[in-house]
C-alpha cells in the first residue's frame, strides 16, 4: 500500500502592476509575489497582497484565486509553482498556523514599513503586519521547513526556489496553469 505525503504549493509571480515592477527594479529578481496553495488547482492560494485591485494601499491577508481579482485582470502575470511535500503532522500544523488568519482576516495588515527594511536586510517585525513573503515564511517556521530566525523574516520571493525539497512543477503564465495535465510543462 502506498501512501502519499501531503503537499502544499508556492506560487511565486510577476503581475506587472506598477507596484510589482517597482519591487523588481529594486530586487533584481523576475518574481516579486509570493502565495501559498493547499491545492494543486490552485483554487485558493493565500498571501498578503492589495484587497481592493484598484488601490494598492488597502492591503492585507487575502485569498487569491489564478481567475479573480488581480490575476483576472492581469492575464500577463508570470509565474513559477513548486511543489513541496510535508509529513502529516507538518500539514496539521500548517493548518493550525493558518487558522487565524481565516478566521480574522481584516485583523492583519500589509507590512509597507517593513518593505524598505527587508530591502536592506533589517529585520522588522510589526505585529499582525506582514509582507507576502513574511507570511509564506512564518507558516513554513511554524513546521519547520524555514527555521526560527530572522532569515524567515527576511526572505524574498525568489528565496523561496532554494528551499529543501522543493520541486518546480511549472513555469509559465499564470492563467495557463493547469492541472488537467498528466504531466507538468517545466520551460
Amino acid at each position: 500500500m502506498s501512501y502519499e505525503l501531503p503537499e502544499i504549493y508556492i506560487v511565486i509571480s510577476q503581475t506587472g502592476t506598477l507596484f510589482s515592477r517597482a519591487l523588481k527594479v529594486a530586487t533584481r529578481h523576475p518574481y516579486n509575489h509570493v502565495s501559498i496553495s493547499l491545492d494543486r488547482e490552485l483554487n485558493a492560494m493565500y498571501s498578503f497582497a492589495r484587497r481592493n485591485i484598484y488601490c494598492p494601499w488597502i492591503a492585507g491577508f487575502i485569498e487569491e484565486n489564478p481567475d479573480e481579482g488581480m490575476f483576472k485582470i492581469k492575464t500577463q502575470t508570470r509565474c513559477q509553482v513548486y511543489k513541496l511535500p510535508l509529513t502529516p503532522k507538518q500539514y496539521e500544523q500548517l493548518l493550525l498556523a493558518l487558522d487565524p488568519f481565516l478566521k480574522n482576516p481584516e485583523q492583519y495588515r500589509y507590512n509597507f514599513l517593513g518593505l524598505p527594511f527587508i530591502w536592506m536586510g533589517i529585520p522588522l517585525n510589526r505585529r499582525y503586519h506582514f509582507v507576502c513573503s513574511e507570511f509564506v515564511a512564518h507558516l513554513l517556521m511554524q513546521v519547520n521547513i524555514i527555521r526560527e530566525s530572522h532569515s524567515g523574516r527576511m526572505m524574498r520571493p525568489y528565496d523561496f526556489s532554494m528551499i529543501e525539497d522543493v520541486e518546480l512543477i511549472y513555469e509559465g503564465y499564470l492563467r495557463e496553469y493547469t492541472n488537467d495535465q498528466e504531466e507538468y510543462v517545466v520551460f
